[in-house]
């Protein structure tokens, strides 16, 4: 597992993912390819535990890049949700992701709101408009 076309699609591809387990597994991969590290040294840089990297060398040598594809089962939902958001308050927000099938705690939706830099507004009540019998106090 050591030719230079395969270390650099290695490479590429770790350039190139979203996702950080499957940037981990290929750093991984790229690694052990490369022959300068031992696998308990790459296990230690990545976070892979030394068995999961036995496996996984093994299974890139068998199937190649296919044995970075997610296997888990309960992951249904996107990791990103691409939509034009046309909320104000989180409340909106909140509203708008349930309509497209994603709950959130109001308390995200408001912490969303702020990394995009739209602050919400509290409204205050206003006071009530004087009439135009009343007189008015001017306190010192």
């Amino acid at each position: 597992m050591n030719s230079s076309e395969e270390i650099h699609q290695l490479e590429r591809e770790m350039h190139l993912t979203l996702d950080p387990r499957r940037r981990a597994k290929l750093q991984a991969l790229w690694l052990v390819a490369r022959g300068s590290l031992q696998q308990q040294e790459i296990a230690q840089i990545t976070g892979i535990s030394s068995s999961s990297l036995r496996l996984l060398v093994r299974q890139f040598r068998l199937h190649g890049l296919v044995c970075l594809e997610d296997r888990r089962k309960n992951n249904t939902r996107p990791r990103k949700i691409a939509l034009e958001i046309e909320a104000k308050t989180p409340k909106e927000l909140q509203q708008l992701l349930e309509a497209q099938g994603v709950r959130v705690h109001l308390s995200t939706a408001f912490r969303f709101l702020q990394r995009q830099g739209i602050r919400s507004v509290k409204v205050l009540a206003q006071p009530p408009m004087p009439d135009e019998n009343s007189v008015p106090v001017l306190l010192n």
